[in-house]
């Protein structure tokens, strides 16, 4: 009985004591957590001992170990985020922002089928959509852009009406995984237009913006350009020290810079390449091993023709494990123009065993990002591999296309430009040889923009490539004199061209030859138009006309009567033989002091006969002022009148 009475009453004052003892307590105060916040946000070097700490005094606090987690896995210590996490999870098993770690956690150590297993356990618990958020962006890290849309989906239907800005980002990031950039920068202008202070959002959209300039049309890249120069800038001003964003103006001023130069426009060129390596360097600056910056400021020193900074710059990322190939080329180039050939021609030769058809991979990346010195290295490398008959062709032509470029990037040297744009024409002709007719039409206007010479030879090229081509022949023919010539006008194509010279001289000596021989041989008129009639003499009053022309016994015109003059001085006309039969036809009624006269023509032997027995003769009507007068001095060949001409004279006049 004693001993019970005592043992309860020990039980009693034990209890007492417990009452008296406060209980420990599981998180800090807010005196001692805001310190240590604070060092945490500005990110002080000694913020994570300070949390350590802190935790060490109170374990069981579930939002140290959250933001424990949270601090590992932003400096990449996956594992040890995914510990922390866990025990956060432990002591809050609601809390989405601790689950959300662990699926970036999982995500990093590439454990996929754990991310599905914890979504699938935690489901219930995501009531905003914030876990499946979570689990889309590491879906899109996998390259499972399907699982990502159907995360995407679970998330917005938990969302609410108001898609997040987030919720737009992760659309984004599916779309830039299905190469969709459109789509992607839309979520993206609605994501920064929604939040502004997002900062990623602004980040990515400067991103997407870099890469929809190689597929845009020429006149829009300029634009994409600049857009994307505005989202980094965002970036820059708000977050000062963020190299990233450093890096992001200063690949888009490069990409300015290589758009001004496809448009010939060198000087503003060259300010955006001076202030892309502004941005590069301050971001060096800011993170000395970043390099990505170097990569980029070498390759725009480069551009701007300086060898020996741009080959420390690309030297130094190669020393910080850049891979990029293009890196390789561009050291190679810069070593080249600074004289180092040796170690050129080696580093160059480590890349040699690529196949061709990386080579032109890798020279067409180079031809779109408007390194054309590169992409002529490249492709005149790899070209004479090709078997493929077309794709040497559209090589060359590729070629052409990034000498011509030099050639206008380098305007300030004479020398320089010709060399360029003698490489561009012979690899046009080379393509042209090949039956690529665009570089055909390239060559042509290529030499026909330097002078008249190298045009007119261009143009009988064309010709032997296409005789039908009437372009060609038109630059020929328009090019001709000039290039024969050469602005010396005889006496330069007589040292140029002799035997042209002496051909144009025989086509005009020839035509004037027998233009003159014509002259000389053509008979004079007097000789072949027939004698005109003298001038009328006039008749004595009362002269008579009368006469009869008798031809021989027997002949046609036997008994055919015909008029003459009869007046003194007049010409007596002859007695002509003839073998068909002559016509008469009266004179038009005379004038009152005169009288008409008829003549009786021969008709002339018709070649064939004649048609219907009818003289095919033309008569002759004379007036008797246009009669001929007779000549008296010589009557020895007058015919002998006949006995009843007057008679015959006057029967016919009735």
């Amino acid at each position: 009985m004693n001993c019970r009475l005592i043992l309860l009453c020990g039980c009693f004052c034990a209890a007492l004591s417990a009452a008296e003892v406060p209980l420990k307590a599981t998180a800090p105060s807010q005196a001692e957590w805001a310190p240590v916040q604070q060092a945490l946000d500005s990110q002080a070097p000694d913020a994570q001992a300070r949390l350590t700490a802190l935790l060490r005094t109170y374990p069981a606090w579930a939002d140290g170990n959250k933001a424990l987690a949270r601090v590992l896995i932003d400096q990449g210590k996956s594992a040890e985020a995914l510990a922390a996490a866990k025990r956060a999870n432990q002591l809050a098993p609601a809390d989405v922002e601790a689950l959300r770690i662990q699926i970036r956690a999982l995500a990093d150590l590439q454990r996929k089928a754990e991310i599905v297993t914890l979504v699938e356990l935690s489901a219930a618990k995501d009531t905003k959509g914030w876990l499946h958020y979570e689990a889309g962006l590491a879906a899109v890290s996998f390259g499972d852009g399907a699982k990502a849309e159907t995360y995407l989906s679970a998330a917005k239907s938990r969302g609410g009406a108001k898609v997040p800005a987030e919720f737009l980002y992760l659309d984004s990031r599916i779309a830039i995984l299905a190469k969709d950039y459109p789509r992607a920068e839309l979520a993206l202008s609605s994501a920064t237009t929604q939040q502004p202070d997002f900062w990623d959002g602004w980040y990515e959209l400067g991103r997407v913006r870099l890469v929809l300039i190689d597929s845009a049309p020429p006149g829009q890249r300029g634009d994409w350009a600049k857009k994307a120069a505005e989202a980094f800038a965002v970036v820059a001003k708000n977050v000062p020290n963020e190299p990233n964003a450093l890096v992001g103006l200063g690949r888009a001023a490069l990409e300015q810079a290589k758009v001004l130069v496809a448009e010939h426009n060198d000087d503003q060129a060259g300010a955006s390449l001076r202030e892309a390596v502004t941005h590069l360097t301050r971001a060096i600056e800011l993170k000395p091993d970043l390099a990505e910056a170097y990569v980029l400021v070498g390759d725009a020193q480069l551009r701007l023709e300086q060898w020996a900074a741009a080959a420390v710059a690309l030297e130094r990322a190669r020393q910080l494990g850049a891979k990029d190939r293009i890196l390789t080329f561009n050291l190679a180039i810069v070593w080249q123009q600074t004289g180092r050939n040796v170690e050129a021609e080696a580093l160059l030769k480590s890349v040699t065993a690529t196949s061709p058809a990386e080579q032109v991979t890798i020279g067409l990346s180079a031809y779109r990002s408007r390194n054309w010195l590169l992409a002529t290295n490249l492709l005149t490398t790899a070209v004479g591999s090709l078997d493929d008959r077309e794709a040497r062709a559209s090589t060359w032509r590729l070629i052409g296309h990034a000498h011509s470029s030099l050639a206008h990037a380098k305007s300030n040297k004479p020398e320089d430009v010709e060399r360029e744009l003698d490489a561009a024409s012979a690899a046009y002709k080379n393509s042209g040889d090949l039956a690529d007719f665009p570089a055909r039409r390239f060559y042509l206007a290529t030499e026909a923009a330097r002078s008249s010479e190298r045009a007119y030879t261009a143009a009988w090229q064309m010709i032997a490539w296409d005789a039908l081509n009437l372009r060609a022949w038109g630059v020929a023919a328009a090019n001709y004199g000039a290039a024969k010539t050469g602005g010396q006008g005889i006496g330069g194509m007589a040292s140029r061209a002799p035997l042209h010279l002496a051909a144009w001289g025989l086509l005009t000596v020839i035509p004037l030859g027998l233009f003159v021989w014509g002259l000389l041989k053509r008979q004079p008129a007097s000789a072949l138009e027939p004698r005109r009639s003298q001038p009328k003499t006039a008749r004595a009053p009362g002269t008579k006309l009368s006469g009869k022309v008798s031809g021989p016994a027997g002949g046609p015109n036997s008994g055919q009567r015909a008029t003459r003059p009869a007046t003194r001085g007049g010409r007596e006309g002859t007695r002509e033989k003839v073998d068909t039969e002559t016509t008469e036809r009266e004179s038009p009624k005379p004038h009152a002091d005169e009288k008409a006269e008829t003549l009786l023509i021969p008709a002339l032997p018709l070649r064939g006969g004649t048609a219907a027995g009818k003289p095919q003769v033309k008569p002759i009507v004379r007036r008797p002022s246009q009669v001929l007068t007779t000549d008296t001095s010589d009557l020895s060949m007058a015919p002998t009148p006949s006995p009843d001409s007057s008679g015959a004279l006057e029967r016919r006049r009735k």
